[in-house]
């Protein structure tokens, strides 16, 4: 039997080794609930909806005892290859709106701070 083609191979870092034998569901849809949940902000009932759609009947807690129990194999095998953050970070061409206008932040900024040294030296500054 073919499999569909919305049921992509995933790679074999991504499939946990623990998966038991005796399980009822194929390893590949156990491995792609838990990938979506963990990645996506879907709840276990959105994973069920999903599921449905694709000719799958599941319960939501069989997909939460699926992540409770896989879950951190993900995440043991996810540190292995996930870089540390530094401490700086920079932001290239980001506009804010203020009241209606998109501005760049450093113009905010400037002006805000140009506003803030005339309050404290008492004199009034127009932009």
């Amino acid at each position: 039997m073919d499999k569909p083609k919305h049921l992509i191979s995933l790679h074999p870092i991504s499939q946990p080794k623990t998966a038991p034998d005796s399980r009822h569901f194929d390893r590949e849809i156990i491995v792609l609930c838990v990938r979506w949940y963990l990645r996506y902000k879907l709840s276990f009932r959105d994973l069920v909806e999903m599921m449905a759609e694709r000719g799958l009947s599941l319960a939501h807690t069989t997909i939460m005892r699926w992540i409770q129990r896989y879950a951190p194999e993900f995440e043991k095998r996810w540190n292995r290859f996930a870089r540390p953050v530094g401490q700086s970070w920079r932001v290239d061409e980001t506009y804010v709106k203020i009241k209606g206008r998109w501005t760049e932040p450093s113009r905010v900024c400037r002006r805000l701070f140009r506003l803030s040294h005339a309050a404290m030296a008492g004199c009034s500054v127009t932009a």
